[in-house]
């Protein structure tokens, strides 16, 4: 190697430690700046609690002064000192000791000294290297460079007064594959609903699109509070159609795991017209007639989803059709919880007397075409006689007690009101949204509380709102 490109070499060398020792130090000093505006206002608590104190106490005889001096230092302790602060320290700390000690050292002490910061340095060195490397891979959009800007403590503190949300302070914001989390600090004013409820104001103060999903909700200790930003979801790039193999109702878009509804589970699916109650309900009719344990039972008097499951399901598509089933189902239910073994709480599924899982597309209309349909029957003189039958309280009775004998009512509708989409004598637990899952938004949907996408048909389902 010649002379020059030794020479080069070492620039090259030179250079990117400088970029490596100049980005570092960005990185430090905005860390350290972060701190000390999230933990000044923590020693302004301090001293103002001191103040109380020394004025409750000014003798001194009471533990309260000495516990709020204690805080005080604690809280100053924790605040870093600046960046140019911290190295003018550092220098000023190395000059002295050179100065005072290096003349008195011998040159085999100073040579082993040289390879011990030399090694010291390179640990060190690699040790910021693997801490601060970026394990996620994940880069922050336009959008969320702009979010996490405004995120910062100093931005927040800046802005928080004019937007109404003064008494608050952010932490450090933190991108994650679910989106932007950042915890807010909050003083004796504010809680994590009242804050909840200030959604619209920290919307303006972040500038962030209307259709940006927000999530408030308590922090992990008190005083706090935790703000989620849905930048992004954790499903994103995966394949949403189904397959046999892949038999969840779709994918928590937070954690990127499946998501399943288990068997057994009454549910109410509601949601406007065309907004996919019956696509993405098809993985779980799939569930409840896999097996020999499993029969489905569709009542589907539109005749549109109940033609695509007649080959694995008992499928009643007329008022006359829908009560018999419905009796039979009763008589059914009835029988199973007439021999149920004392002791036992559920009915055991055999392939003999399966689960029977009922789903009711289209509830309001079962309500008024199932309800008073005329029947001829003969008397005993010979003449025939109208009578009227519904099937309406066998449904109710399916409800009420169809659990226990492992006969299961999935209930669909536009109205998930009583007495319009619901019978008015359903359990009322029922239509707690804490038991039922509803299919309601086109574009998302939530379960226990999470986005997920579902999975049916077709890579473009609508989604369905679910709560378990």
């Amino acid at each position: 190697m010649s002379q020059g490109q030794v020479w080069r070499t070492h620039r090259q060398y030179a250079a990117t430690a400088a970029r490596w020792t100049a980005d570092h130090w960005r990185k430090e000093s905005e860390r350290r700046r972060a701190l000390r505006a999230e933990r000044k206002p923590l020693v302004r608590d301090a001293r103002r609690a001191l103040a109380t104190a020394r004025a409750i106490d000014p003798e001194g005889v009471t533990p309260l002064r000495h516990r709020a001096e204690r805080e005080l230092r604690t809280a100053k302790r924790r605040v870093p000192d600046p960046m140019w602060l911290f190295a003018t320290k550092t220098a000023t700390a190395l000059g002295v000791a050179g100065y005072v000690w290096l003349p008195q050292v011998s040159a085999r002490v100073w040579v082993w000294s040289a390879v011990a910061v030399v090694a010291a340095v390179t640990a060190l060195s690699v040790w910021i290297a693997v801490r601060e490397r970026d394990t996620t891979g994940l880069k922050p959009t336009a959008e969320e460079s702009a979010l996490l800007k405004r995120l910062q403590p100093q931005h927040w503190k800046e802005h928080a007064e004019q937007r109404g949300l003064s008494g608050t302070l952010t932490g450090r914001p933190k991108l994650t594959e679910a989106g932007i989390v950042c915890a807010v600090r909050l003083d004796g004013t504010w809680t994590a609903t009242k804050l909840r409820s200030a959604e619209d104001h920290i919307r303006a103060l972040l500038g962030a699109r209307t259709s940006l999903r927000m999530q408030i909700k308590a922090g992990k200790q008190g005083g706090w509070a935790e703000l989620t930003l849905r930048t992004r979801s954790a499903a994103d790039g995966d394949d949403l159609t189904w397959t046999p193999e892949r038999r969840s109702l779709g994918i928590d878009t937070v954690t990127g795991e499946q998501v399943t509804v288990p068997l057994g589970e009454r549910l109410l699916i509601a949601g406007r017209s065309g907004a996919g109650k019956s696509v993405a309900s098809r993985p779980l009719l799939f569930d409840a007639s896999e097996g020999e344990t499993n029969a489905l039972v569709i009542i589907d008097l539109k005749r549109v989803e109940g033609r695509l499951w007649d080959h694995r399901a008992r499928v009643a598509s007329t008022p006359h059709e829908v009560i018999d089933v419905t009796d039979e189902l009763e008589t059914e239910m009835l029988e199973r919880l007439s021999i149920l073994p004392k002791g036992q709480d559920t009915w055991t599924p055999t392939p003999d007397r399966p689960r029977i899982t009922v789903v009711v597309d289209e509830g309001a209309e079962v309500m008024t075409a199932a309800d008073k349909v005329p029947y001829e029957t003969e008397t005993s003189d010979g003449k025939t006689r109208t009578t009227t039958r519904s099937a309406l309280p066998a449904l109710e009775s399916i409800a009420r007690m169809g659990r226990a004998a492992c006969i299961d009512l999935w209930w669909m509708t536009q109205k998930p009101t009583i007495g319009d989409g619901i019978p008015s004598r359903s359990p009322p637990r029922s239509a707690s949204p804490s038991a039922w899952p509803c299919a309601r938004r086109p574009k998302r949907a939530w379960c226990s509380g999470r986005t997920h996408r579902p999975r049916a048909g077709t890579p473009t389902n609508s989604p369905c709102r679910v709560w378990r």
